[in-house]
């Protein structure tokens, strides 16, 4: 640019971009609709639901590169509003009876032990880089955690152990996934005190 300045350092701060409206929009309507649908039973149009859901999820980031409106709040809103949407769609599967409550204990301890660290550790919410089993993990849920939903709809048992083998890849996949972010969470704060001891 003439004046010297950065278009995307410009983006970096700002909150009305395109791609953050996806994901206020996956928060605040599409997944409360999804559950509210999933509780009242009314499967097909959760499945619709779930789509729009998951398929918001690939174009926030799509189009926030192809935008070059990336930005901040979008790398720290992203990954927060995946891990709502499986915590809150798997608690409301297990609450429904579709889902076995042992995978959603297995979700919730490795999600608890998470933020224990990140408030122990940083006492706050660190930013941690986003890595490929975190998103395999991430894709995997949004896709099984439907599929138990469709097996229920078809009344089909073939597809609900189809569907709890695909879960039961995810909930592996978020054990591993978890295992990393706390290693950089713990590098991290390594570094952060290594920085403090040179600095003082």
């Amino acid at each position: 640019m003439a004046d010297g300045t950065d278009p995307s350092k410009d983006s970096a701060g700002k909150i009305w971009t395109i791609p953050n409206i996806l994901s206020y929009l996956r928060v605040v309507v599409f997944l409360p609709l999804s559950l509210g649908l999933i509780i009242s039973e009314q499967y097909v149009w959760s499945l619709i639901a779930l789509f729009i859901l998951g398929s918001t999820d690939w174009l926030d980031g799509y189009l926030a590169r192809r935008l070059n409106q990336l930005s901040d709040l979008g790398r720290e809103l992203d990954p927060i509003s995946d891990r709502a949407s499986i915590l809150l769609i798997s608690l409301t599967l297990v609450f429904t009876g579709i889902m076995p409550w042992e995978f959603m204990a297995v979700i919730m301890v490795v999600d608890v032990i998470m933020a224990g660290l990140a408030i122990v550790l940083f006492k706050g919410y660190p930013t941690t880089q986003v890595n490929l089993i975190g998103k395999a993990r991430t894709a995997v849920l949004l896709l099984g955690l439907p599929m138990l939903l469709l097996g229920e709809a078809a009344h089909s048992p073939g597809w609900r152990t189809a569907a709890l083998v695909v879960v039961s890849i995810g909930v592996v996949l978020n054990v591993i996934a978890g295992a990393t972010y706390a290693w950089q969470m713990v590098q991290a704060w390594r570094a952060q005190r290594t920085a403090v001891g040179i600095g003082s």
